[in-house]
């Protein structure tokens, strides 16, 4: 399993993620940091392509998208090429 990190807008975008990758287990941390935006930690088996792509399925999960990396890649800046917003 590989460990991630990603900013979120709401706690909304991260249950929907959550939802559609819950496939076989995951760990979930997240960090509240200035409401209603958060920073998320996940340890699951999806790849990191994999994780873009369903965030960018699902309505106004962007951010999620643009920020998602491997945890010791974690900048927490968006990488605006990865959605279509």
């Amino acid at each position: 399993m590989e460990k991630f990190k990603f900013r979120a807008e709401c706690l909304r975008d991260v249950e929907e993620l959550i939802r559609v990758i819950n496939h076989g287990g995951m760990e979930v941390n997240m960090t509240f940091f200035d409401l209603p935006d958060l920073e998320v930690t996940v340890l699951t088996h999806h790849s990191l392509e994999t994780l873009i792509e369903e965030a960018n399925r699902i309505d106004d999960c962007h951010v999620i998208a643009q920020t998602i990396q491997p945890i010791m890649e974690y900048t927490g800046e968006r990488e605006w090429s990865r959605s279509g917003v």
